[in-house]
């Protein structure tokens, strides 16, 4: 088997795992979430407009009112608990690939695995 047989193997491996099935469920609710993306589209239209103001000189007051408002879609949207469970999962898969990830750098450096001495900062087991 070559690299890239190998690869596409495990790949096939994570995408079985539970951690990556909640990520791909997680994705598909928060994408679904109506209420959700008219929040995400009003945070990036008043980002926009803040933009706008910032270009044209220095409206404090407008400035302030725009970023109070900017503030707030941004505390809806990740109070939502659709977003919550996203960004969760999210941070789970990103975790497992950081971890295969170092696996396969230590390997290919000739790091075979843990040892009492190293066990807590190499990443295999935490």
């Amino acid at each position: 088997m070559n690299v890239n047989e190998q690869a596409e193997a495990l790949g096939r491996a994570l995408s079985e795992t539970d951690i990556f099935k909640r990520y791909i469920f997680a994705k598909s609710k928060f994408e679904a979430n109506e209420d959700l993306t008219a929040l995400i589209e009003a945070y990036n239209m008043e980002k926009l407009r803040l933009d706008v103001i910032e270009a044209q000189g220095t409206d404090e007051e407008k400035k302030a009112s725009c970023t109070d408002k900017l503030n707030k879609i941004y505390q809806d949207i990740f109070s939502n608990p659709d977003m919550i469970e996203y960004n969760e999962a999210h941070e789970a898969l990103s975790n497992l690939l950081e971890s295969v990830n170092t696996i396969i750098l230590n390997t290919m450096n000739g790091d075979t695995g843990c040892t009492p001495s190293k066990c807590a900062t190499c990443g295999h087991c935490h």
